[in-house]
């Protein structure tokens, strides 16, 4: 046992009355300390009572130790949640994905993420009384990134028939069947003419590196890079569960895979259905936007 008998609390120079108050208290604060650990320590100490210490522990020990357990405490505490938040993000110390052309192909035909030129996805973006329309087409042009040909996505917001967002994005499919992403030209058109481009990127260029937007046979595990670019673009995602049904305006779908994305740089997440011969269905975010397949064309 790590405290002594509340017999030798009392010495010579301590009266009955006090001795008998003294190995009372100290009673208290013994059984107390099992039950709670270090705060009750503390709090017999604050009080100004003796802690139940062996015979050869005097005061100033006894706040010593107090205050190593609370160090060791609160060192244990933080090293949980620090290991709670890696455990969330895990994120590679160093990405260093390596790209050869040759072990790319032609076409983008992963199941979840199908890229046939000429398909034309329309979505319903809500984000609370504001509604706006998203049209991806999948073009037949292709765009050579890091020796390595793309297909090329066109990608457009509006509101109310007004341009929002016109974006290119560039996809290629490697021998394994995972989509990586190479990059991205967008542009955000804002009020009084203004136009930014801020999140353009492209794989291999200031220090930009490729990531996977669809593994090749996504099960639920280890978070991913999406896109990186160190402070402009730094997107993970990760899959969460598979075999869901999803319905949207375009209609039900089953065997769909559920991913959480969120980028490093910005709080909040988003999830996002993925469907079996379609693709993206449905997104929502934590800001409370919505987004739901409406329609999908073929020429």
């Amino acid at each position: 046992m790590p405290f002594g008998n509340s017999s030798t609390a009392c010495g010579p120079n301590y009266g009955a009355p006090v001795c008998d108050r003294l190995r009372a208290q100290e009673r208290f604060a013994r059984n107390h300390f099992y039950s709670t650990g270090v705060t009750s320590l503390w709090a017999t100490i604050k009080a100004g009572h003796r802690p139940a210490l062996p015979s050869r522990w005097n005061f100033r020990k006894a706040l010593l130790l107090a205050c190593l357990l609370t160090a060791t405490a609160f060192i244990t505490l933080v090293t949980s949640v620090s290991v709670a938040a890696d455990e969330k993000t895990r994120v590679p110390v160093e990405y260093r994905p390596v790209i050869h052309p040759a072990d790319f192909t032609n076409a983008v035909d992963n199941p979840y993420f199908p890229l046939v030129p000429g398909t034309t996805f329309t979505f319903l973006e809500k984000d609370g009384r504001e509604s706006r329309e998203n049209k991806t087409t999948v073009t037949d042009e292709t765009k050579i990134v890091m020796g390595v040909k793309c297909v090329v996505v066109h990608d457009t917001v509006t509101l109310n028939g007004v341009l929002l967002e016109d974006t290119f994005d560039w996809y290629a499919q490697d021998k394994h069947g995972n989509v990586w992403y190479f990059g991205e030209a967008t542009k955000a058109f804002k009020s009084g003419g203004r136009v930014s481009t801020e999140g353009s990127w492209e794989a291999g260029v200031k220090g930009a590196k490729p990531g996977i937007i669809m593994q090749a046979h996504p099960q639920p595990g280890e978070p991913y890079r999406q896109e990186y670019l160190a402070g402009e673009a730094e997107d993970m995602g990760q899959v969460i569960a598979v075999g869901e049904t999803v319905t949207v305006p375009y209609g039900t779908m089953k065997d769909c895979v559920q991913t959480k994305d969120w980028s490093l740089l910005e709080p909040g997440s988003e999830k996002k259905w993925y469907a079996k011969g379609v693709g993206l269905v449905r997104a929502e975010s934590t800001s409370g936007e919505v987004l739901t397949l409406i329609s999908v064309t073929k020429q």
